[in-house]
C-alpha cells in the first residue's frame, strides 16, 4: 500500500508544463488575485492588486495547480445581447442545441468565404462566384448549408434524434452572422430569448427615436464620418426642426453623447466595419483568432471515440481463462464493457479512458470529457501503475464521430462552454480521425500478454461471492489492468507516429516548448460537470446527503414563499461535485452561486467517503440519533487509510453518480442530526492510501453503478416515485415553530 502524494511528481521531474494564460481575465493563486503581465519560456509575470509584479516559474504554478490553489478566470466576450449570464450547459437542451447548430451553419459559411470555389461543397456545385452575404448568394448557399449541418447532427448510432427547427432565411441569417462575429463567435449569442410577448423599454418619444436612429446610421457610410460629426449633425437637425415647429408643439430632443454612441455601437461591429471599409475587410478583421496555441502544441487537436470490449472473447485468448469456473464463464457472456477514449494527436498521449458496463450515452462521453480536463494521477496509482498519468488540459479542438453520445446536446454544450471547437468529420471517413482509429486497431491484441496469468484473482482469493459477483470483481480488475497498460506501457513505448519518440517524452518536450490551456479547477469543474439536482429550500437552507448549506439569500426566499398561504415550497437546481462536498452551487436564476456547508467540514471529502462514514457510524448509533462531526471525520480517515476511498474516487468501471442515485442513497441512509464539534477545521484528513488489493473496488453503497442498463433502471424505478414524499417529510421535520424562527431582513 502506498500513499498518494501529488507534489512528488513536480518535485521529482526536471520539467513542468507551461500553461497559457494570455487570455486570462485574472489568476488566483494561494487566495491572491493577479493580473497577467507577460509570459516567456521559463516564467510567468503576474501583478497583484497592489500593483507589485511578481515572477513565478512554470514549475511553481504547476505545483499550485496540483495543490488546488491555482485557478484561472478567462476573459469572455460579453456583447450587449449576451445579458442572461448563463453557459450553454445551464440552458434548456433544445435552446442550446439550436444555438450550436446555428453556430455550425455560420462557421461553415465563413469557411466557404475563406476557401471560395475551392471549398469541397462549392467545388461539387461548380461554384464560380464570390461568396457574400447578399440575398441572391444566400438563396443558393443556405439549402446546401442546411443539408450539411443536418447531416452532421444526424447520429450514426443510438436513438438520439435531431431537428433543426426553422432554419433562418437570408435576411435573418445575415443578422445572425453579424451578431455571431461581433460576439467573438461565441454560440451563446445565438441562444433564443423568446419567452413570450414582451415590450420595448425606452423613454424616448417615437419621433425623437426615429431622428436619432437616422443620424446614427450616417456613421455606417463609406465616407467614414466620426461619431462626433454625426452627433453634431443630429444637434443641427434638432435645432432646425424645433425652429419650424408652431408655438405650443412638442419640441424635439437631443440624446446625450453616450446614448447616441450606444445607438451606433448597437448596430454591431461587423456591420459597421463592413459598411465603412467593405465586407472583405470586415471578414478579415473579425475572422476567429485563437492565439497562444501552435500547430504542434498539446491540446491543439484531441480525438475521442468509443470501443466495445467483448470480455468473453478477450479473456478466452489468455491464460487467465483457466481461472474462471463454468458459472463465471457463462456470466461473462452477459458482460459488455465499453470504454471511451480521448487521445492528444500532437503527443499521442491518452487523456481519457472511461469504462462503463452500459452502452455509450451522453453520460459516458461527458465523463470522458471531464477526465480530459482534470487530473488523473490518483487513477493511475489505484490501478497500480508505476508511472504518473499527468496528461490533462483544455483542448482547442475535439474531433468525434456522429455517435449518439457525442451528438447529444449536453455533450456539445459542455464542449462549447470549455471554449473548444467540436469537429465531426463526414460519416465513413475514419481517416479523418486516424489517430484514435489506429489506437483501437491495436488496443485489444497488443496488450493481451500483459494479462497473462497475473491479472485476475484466483477462485480462492475471490471467496464466497456468487458467479456474477465474481465476474463484476474481474471487470474491476480488467479496468485496472487496461489503465496500467496505457500508463506504464503505451506511454513509454516508441511510437511510429512520433518518429520513434515515446508519447510520454513527446508530452514533456512539447508542454515545455508550447503553452497549453491549464485544466479546470474544482470550482470550474463543479459548474460544468457537477450533477444537477433539484432541491427544496427549508429554514436551514439546502440539504444534500444530510448536510445543510446556507446563505443570506436562501432564508429570505424561504420566508417570502412561506408567508403566502398554500404556496409551493421553493426549490432550486444545485450542482454537486462528487469529489468535494464542502461546497455546492445553486442557480439563482441568473448564475451559479457557491454555498459552503454550515459544518466545519474539512475540504476534499468525497461523497463516497461521507456515505461510507455514515454507514460505519450507523452500526453503533440508532436512527435519528445525534452524531458528532468528529466521529464522522474519523470514519472518513479510516476509509482513506484502508484504500477504499481512493478506489472509489478512481471510478473504474462505474458510472458517474446521477441525481437518481443520490436520491436513492439519501432515502436509504440519512436520518441523523450532526453536531458540529470541530473548531475552525483543525481536524485534518488523512492522506489517501492506495491499496492494490483487487478486491478493494469501491464504497459498497455505490456498487449498483456497475450494473447493466436493465438492472440499473429497475433499481431506481421505485425510489424515484417515493422520493418526493420522503423529501416532504424531511422538510416538515426541520420546519421550526413560529416562536423559534427569527429572520433579520436588514443588510
Amino acid at each position: 500500500m502506498n500513499v498518494h502524494n501529488p507534489l512528488s511528481l513536480a518535485k521529482n521531474r526536471s520539467t513542468a508544463p507551461m500553461y497559457w494564460l494570455g487570455d486570462a481575465k485574472s489568476v488566483t493563486m494561494d487566495h491572491v488575485k493577479y493580473k497577467v503581465v507577460k509570459q516567456d519560456a521559463y516564467n510567468t509575470h503576474l501583478r497583484n492588486l497592489d500593483g507589485v509584479i511578481q515572477e513565478f516559474s512554470h514549475a511553481y504554478i504547476y505545483i499550485k495547480h496540483l495543490e488546488n490553489k491555482f485557478s484561472v478566470d478567462r476573459d469572455e466576450a460579453q456583447p450587449s445581447s449576451l445579458s442572461f449570464g448563463k453557459n450553454l450547459v445551464d440552458l434548456d437542451p433544445n435552446k442550446a442545441q439550436r444555438a450550436l447548430a446555428l453556430a455550425d451553419s455560420l462557421n461553415l459559411f465563413m469557411d466557404m468565404q475563406r476557401a471560395g470555389k475551392k471549398h469541397p461543397l462549392l467545388a461539387d456545385l461548380g461554384w464560380n462566384r464570390k461568396v457574400t452575404l447578399g440575398r441572391d448568394c444566400l438563396k443558393v448557399l443556405l439549402p446546401i448549408i442546411y443539408n450539411a449541418v443536418e447531416k452532421k447532427w444526424k447520429p450514426t448510432s443510438g436513438t438520439t434524434t435531431f431537428t433543426l427547427y426553422k432554419f433562418p432565411k437570408e435576411r435573418q441569417f445575415k443578422r445572425l452572422h453579424d451578431l455571431y462575429v461581433a460576439g467573438n463567435c461565441d454560440p451563446r449569442v445565438l441562444v433564443s430569448r423568446k419567452n413570450g410577448p414582451g415590450s420595448h423599454a425606452t423613454n424616448a418619444h417615437p419621433a425623437d427615436l426615429e431622428n436619432w436612429v437616422k443620424h446614427a446610421r450616417l456613421y455606417a457610410d463609406k465616407k467614414r464620418p466620426s461619431m462626433r460629426a454625426c452627433f453634431g449633425e443630429l444637434g443641427k437637425t434638432v435645432e432646425r426642426l424645433n425652429e419650424e415647429l408652431p408655438e405650443g408643439a412638442r419640441r424635439y430632443k437631443k440624446p446625450s453623447r453616450n446614448t447616441f454612441e450606444a445607438l451606433i455601437k448597437g448596430m454591431g461591429e461587423f456591420f459597421l466595419h463592413a459598411a465603412r471599409y467593405g465586407e472583405d475587410a470586415a471578414t478579415k478583421k473579425f475572422a476567429p483568432v485563437r492565439e497562444g496555441l501552435t500547430v504542434f502544441a498539446p491540446g491543439q487537436r484531441v480525438e475521442m471515440d468509443e470501443w466495445k470490449i467483448d470480455l468473453f472473447t478477450l479473456l478466452a485468448m489468455t491464460s487467465a481463462w483457466k481461472l474462471f469456473t463454468t458459472e463465471e464463464r457463462k456470466a461473462l457472456k452477459k458482460i459488455r464493457l465499453w470504454v471511451t477514449v480521448a487521445i492528444d494527436v500532437a503527443t499521442r498521449c491518452i487523456l481519457a479512458l472511461r469504462f462503463s458496463t452500459r452502452a455509450p450515452s451522453a453520460h459516458s462521453s461527458l465523463a470522458a470529457l471531464e477526465m480530459v480536463v482534470t487530473s488523473k494521477e490518483h487513477i493511475a496509482e489505484v490501478a497500480g501503475a508505476e508511472s504518473r498519468w499527468i496528461h490533462s488540459l483544455i483542448p482547442q479542438e475535439i474531433v468525434t464521430d456522429a455517435g449518439a453520445a457525442f451528438i447529444d446536446a449536453s455533450f456539445r454544450a459542455a464542449v462549447a462552454t470549455l471554449g473548444c471547437i467540436h469537429t465531426i468529420p463526414p460519416a465513413g471517413m475514419a481517416s479523418a480521425r486516424g489517430t484514435i482509429e489506429s489506437v483501437f486497431r491495436t488496443f485489444g491484441q497488443r496488450y493481451l500478454h500483459y494479462f497473462e496469468g497475473r491479472t485476475f484473482s484466483s477462485p480462492e482469493d475471490r471467496g464466497d461471492y456468487d458467479a456474477e459477483a465474481r465476474v463484476v470483481l474481474n471487470v474491476d480488475e480488467l479496468c485496472r489492468a487496461l489503465t496500467r497498460a496505457i500508463v506504464d506501457i503505451y506511454h513509454h513505448e516508441p511510437h511510429g507516429g512520433l518518429g520513434g519518440e515515446t508519447p510520454a517524452n513527446a508530452w514533456l518536450r512539447l508542454s515545455r516548448e508550447h503553452a497549453m490551456i491549464p485544466p479546470l479547477d474544482q470550482r470550474q469543474r463543479r459548474r460544468i460537470f457537477g450533477t444537477v439536482i433539484s432541491r427544496t429550500i427549508s429554514a436551514r437552507g439546502i440539504r444534500f446527503l444530510n448536510i445543510h448549506y446556507q446563505s443570506p439569500a436562501l432564508p429570505r426566499l424561504w420566508a417570502e414563499r412561506a408567508a403566502i398561504p398554500n404556496s409551493p415550497t421553493p426549490s432550486v437546481d444545485i450542482r454537486v461535485d462528487r469529489f468535494n462536498i464542502r461546497t455546492i452551487s445553486y442557480h439563482d436564476g441568473f448564475d451559479w452561486v457557491d454555498l459552503d456547508t454550515e459544518l466545519n467540514l474539512p475540504d476534499n471529502i468525497s461523497v463516497w467517503e461521507w456515505t461510507g462514514a455514515l454507514d460505519a457510524v450507523a452500526k453503533t448509533h440508532r436512527k435519528n440519533a445525534k452524531i458528532n462531526l468528529s466521529t464522522l471525520v474519523k470514519a472518513v480517515n479510516d476509509l482513506r487509510k484502508s484504500g477504499e476511498a481512493a478506489a472509489a474516487r478512481a471510478e473504474l468501471g462505474t458510472d458517474i453518480i446521477s441525481a437518481a442515485a443520490y436520491r436513492k442513497v439519501e432515502m436509504s441512509r440519512y436520518g441523523y442530526d450532526i453536531t458540529d464539534d470541530i473548531l475552525e477545521q483543525k481536524q485534518l484528513l488523512s492522506a489517501l492510501a492506495i491499496s492494490h488489493d483487487p478486491l478493494t473496488t469501491s464504497i459498497e453503497e455505490y456498487r449498483f453503478l456497475a450494473l447493466n442498463t436493465e438492472e440499473h433502471d429497475e433499481y431506481f424505478k421505485r425510489s424515484e416515485l417515493e422520493y418526493p414524499a420522503f423529501e416532504a417529510r424531511q422538510d416538515e421535520a426541520e420546519r421550526p415553530g413560529d416562536s423559534e424562527f427569527v429572520i433579520d431582513f436588514g443588510e
